[in-house]
C-alpha cells in the first residue's frame, strides 16, 4: 500500500488534470492591488521557472572552475556554460556542457555506509557532459567573478537539456514546481538554495540539492528507477549543512514549518448515496517566520477549492490545482510572525468512492487543510450525511440529530491531535463495556463481506462467524493488557472500524483495520497481532509521538512488540500452547537478521531503520 502510494505521487509529478485557478477579484476589495494577484505573482513566477531560455549573450568557454556547494563539488574541466535570461530581473538558472565531475563524500558515517550500500564507495566520484543548476545563493556572482560572457548561439541540444532536467522539477498541467523553488523567487530574499541537475548518460542524472526549508537541507538523489515517463528522484543520502554539523554530530532539529494550525473548525457534508464530500473549514494558525508573502497548505489532489476569505471576509488570493496537493495562499501583507490569522475554506471534490456496499475513502487524513507532519490541533468536526449511513470520527461526539433524513454530529477532540480521520459505511455494531477500561464500538461492514462472498461464488456467507466478536476481544484485552504495561489508555471511548484496504490505521480513540481481519482469524497469530498492534498506537505514536521520520521506527517497534506480548498473553490465557508465539519470533527473526536484502528485494542491502520511514 505504501509503495502504490508513494508511485501515484511520482505519477502526479508527470501527469494531470486541466488547470483549474481560482482567484478573486482585485476590483472586488479596495486592498488588492493588481500586484496582489496570483496572474502577476504565482503564475508569473511559474511560467517563468517552467519556460527558463538560455540568454544567448550570456555564454563563456570554462576551463578548471570548481563549485564547491556544502560537501558536494562540481569539478568544470572544460566546456560551455550558457546563464539563463533573468527571471523577475534576476538570473537565477545556468547549463554547463563539456566535460565535469561530481565529488561528494556524506558527513556522517551513517550516510557514507548509505551511499556504500549502492554504490560500493564512501567518496562519489561520478563524470558529467550536462550540469543544470538552479540557484539563489552567491552562485552568480561567483560565476560572473571568475568567468568572461560574451554572445554565441545557442545550439538545440542546450535548450532540450534545459527542458528535459525541468521535467524532473514541475508539472505544467497542475500548475505545480518544486516547493522550496517556487517559495524561495515568491519570497524574492536570497538564501541558500541550490539545485544541480547532471548526467554523464541523459536519461540516468544524478541530483545534488540544497534546500533550505528542508529539515536535513542536503540531499544527494539519482533518478528513480521505472518507466520513462517517471520524472522523480529517489534519496540515497540526505542529512544537514556542515555548519550544523560544526559544534555537534547531532544537530538540534530546527522547526522549518511556516505556520502553525492551532484549531480546526469542520463542517462536513456527505451527499447522497455516493456520499460526494464538500467541506466548510475554518482553520486558526500562526505564522512561525516573519514578513512570508505566501503559505502552503497540503490537501488531497482531487479536491478543488471553491472559495477562500479571511476571517474578516476579505476574499483570499490563492492556487489550488485538481491534481495538485499544494494550497497557495498569498498575504495582503506579509505574514507577521507569532500574529493569529483566520482562514475560510470551501472545498469540494471526489474523496469518496462506493463500489456496492464497501465505501473507499481515498485519502484518510488529506480531506482537510494540513500543514508539517507532526503538528497538533484542536478538531471541531460537525458531519452531515443520509441517516442510513454509520458514521464515526475521532473526537468526543458532542451531539447527534436528524433532521428529514439528515444525521448531523458533532464530534470535538478534549486535547490537541496530529491526524484527524472518519469512517462512514453500512455498519453492524457491537459494543463492549467493562469498569477497567474504556467502552469500545466495533463497527463491521457485513453487507460489504457479503459482496465479497458472492463475487467468490460463496453465496450467503459473509464474513466468519461473529467475526466483530473476535476482533472486539482482541480490541478490549490488549487495551487491558496495555493498560497494565504503560498506563491509563489516553480515550473514554474506542471505536473499531472495518476499512476495504490491506492496511491498518491509528487516531486517537479510533483505528482503522483491514476488512481481512474482520473476514477471518489466522491460525497463525498474525490477527491477533495486528489488531493489537494498532491498538497500542494509542501508546506508541499517539500517547509518545514520534519528532521526526528517523524516530517512526520507535513507533512501529513499539507497536509490534505490544502485539506480540498480546499474542503471547492470550495464547496463555486461553491455556493454549505458546509454540505458535516463539514460531513467529523465528520467523521474523529470520526474515530481519538473515536476510538483509528482505525490504528492497535484490539490490541493495537494507539500510539502517532509522533512515527510512
Amino acid at each position: 500500500m505504501r509503495t502504490i502510494i508513494l508511485i501515484s505521487l511520482f505519477i502526479f509529478l508527470s501527469a494531470g488534470g486541466q488547470p483549474n485557478l481560482r482567484a478573486q477579484s482585485p476590483s472586488s476589495n479596495p486592498a488588492f492591488t493588481e500586484k496582489d494577484t496570483v496572474s502577476t505573482s504565482y503564475l508569473e513566477i511559474f511560467e517563468a521557472l517552467t519556460n527558463l531560455q538560455l540568454d544567448p549573450t550570456q555564454v563563456a568557454k570554462v576551463e578548471h572552475l570548481t563549485l564547491k556547494r556544502d560537501v558536494g563539488e562540481f569539478f568544470l574541466e572544460k566546456g560551455t556554460l550558457y546563464l539563463c535570461q533573468p527571471m523577475e530581473g534576476t538570473v537565477s538558472a545556468a547549463l554547463f556542457t563539456g566535460k565535469g565531475q561530481f565529488r561528494f563524500t556524506p558527513p556522517t558515517r551513517v550516510e557514507q555506509e548509505q551511499l556504500y550500500r549502492f554504490y560500493e564507495t564512501r567518496t562519489l566520484e561520478r563524470p558529467f557532459k550536462m550540469l543544470f543548476l538552479l540557484f539563489a545563493d552567491s552562485t552568480l556572482a561567483e560565476l560572473k567573478r571568475r568567468l568572461t560572457f560574451t554572445e554565441k548561439r545557442i545550439p538545440g541540444e542546450a535548450k532540450s537539456h534545459v527542458e528535459y532536467a525541468l521535467k524532473y522539477l514541475s508539472n505544467k498541467k497542475v500548475k505545480f514546481f518544486e516547493y522550496a523553488i517556487i517559495k524561495t523567487f515568491l519570497e524574492e530574499k536570497p538564501n541558500e538554495l541550490f539545485y544541480a541537475h547532471f548526467s554523464k548518460n541523459r536519461i540516468k542524472p544524478m541530483f545534488f540539492y540544497i534546500n533550505p526549508y528542508a529539515e536535513e537541507e542536503v540531499r544527494f538523489m539519482r533518478r528513480l528507477k521505472g518507466p520513462s515517463y517517471i520524472y522523480a528522484p529517489e534519496i540515497i543520502n540526505q542529512f544537514h549543512t556542515q555548519a550544523q554539523y560544526a559544534d555537534s554530530s547531532h544537530p538540534a532539529e530546527d522547526d522549518k514549518n511556516e505556520l502553525h494550525i492551532r484549531r480546526y473548525k469542520i463542517e462536513c457534508t456527505l451527499k447522497g448515496s455516493g456520499l460526494k464530500f464538500s467541506a466548510a473549514t475554518t482553520i486558526e494558525f500562526t505564522p512561525l517566520k516573519d514578513r512570508q508573502n505566501w503559505l502552503t497548505l497540503a490537501l488531497y489532489e482531487d479536491l478543488e477549492m471553491d472559495s477562500l476569505f479571511w476571517g474578516d471576509g476579505r476574499p483570499v488570493t490563492y492556487v489550488k490545482e485538481k491534481g495538485n496537493p499544494l494550497l497557495w495562499i498569498k498575504g495582503i501583507h506579509p505574514f507577521r510572525k507569532d500574529s493569529m490569522y483566520v482562514l475560510n475554506m470551501y472545498y469540494h471534490g471526489n474523496l469518496i468512492e462506493r463500489q456496492r456496499d464497501w465505501f473507499y475513502i481515498k485519502s484518510s487524513k488529506g480531506w482537510y487543510p494540513r500543514h508539517g507532519e507532526y503538528q497538533k490541533a484542536i478538531f471541531d468536526i460537525t458531519y452531515h450525511y443520509p441517516e442510513e449511513f454509520d458514521l464515526v470520527s475521532v473526537g468526543e461526539k458532542q451531539l447527534q440529530d436528524t433532521v428529514k433524513g439528515i444525521i448531523t454530529s458533532r464530534w470535538v477532540t478534549p486535547t490537541p491531535i496530529r491526524n484527524a480521520s472518519f469512517n462512514i459505511g453500512f455498519f453492524d455494531e457491537y459494543r463492549i463495556e467493562a469498569d477497567s477500561i474504556p467502552s469500545i464500538t466495533v463497527y463491521i461492514a457485513e453487507t460489504g463481506h457479503r459482496d465479497i462472498a458472492r463475487a467468490l461464488g460463496q453465496q450467503g456467507i459473509g464474513s466468519g462467524k461473529d467475526m466483530e466478536k473476535q476482533v472486539g476481544k482482541d480490541v478490549a484485552r490488549s487495551i487491558a493488557l496495555f493498560q497494565q504495561m504503560y498506563g491509563p489508555a489516553p480515550v473514554s471511548h474506542f471505536y473499531a472500524t472495518d476499512i476495504p484496504y490491506l492496511h491498518g490505521e491509528a487516531f486517537p480513540g479510533l483505528v482503522h483495520l483491514s476488512w481481512l481481519t474482520f473476514q477471518r482469524t489466522s491460525s497463525t497469530g498474525l490477527d491477533e497481532v495486528f489488531r493489537a498492534h494498532e491498538v497500542a498506537h494509542q501508546w506508541w505514536g499517539i500517547g509518545v509521538d514520534i519528532k521526526s521520520y528517523h524516530d517512526q521506527w520507535l513507533s512501529e517497534g513499539f507497536a509490534e512488540y505490544s502485539g506480540w506480548r498480546y499474542y503471547h498473553t492470550a495464547l496463555l490465557a486461553e491455556e493454549q500452547s505458546d509454540k505458535k508465539f516463539y514460531h513467529m519470533l523465528k520467523d521474523w527473526r529470520k526474515k530481519i537478521t538473515g536476510n538483509r536484502k528482505y525490504f528492497l528485494g535484490k539490490g541493495q542491502p537494507a539500510a539502517p531503520i532509522c533512515l527510512g520511514y
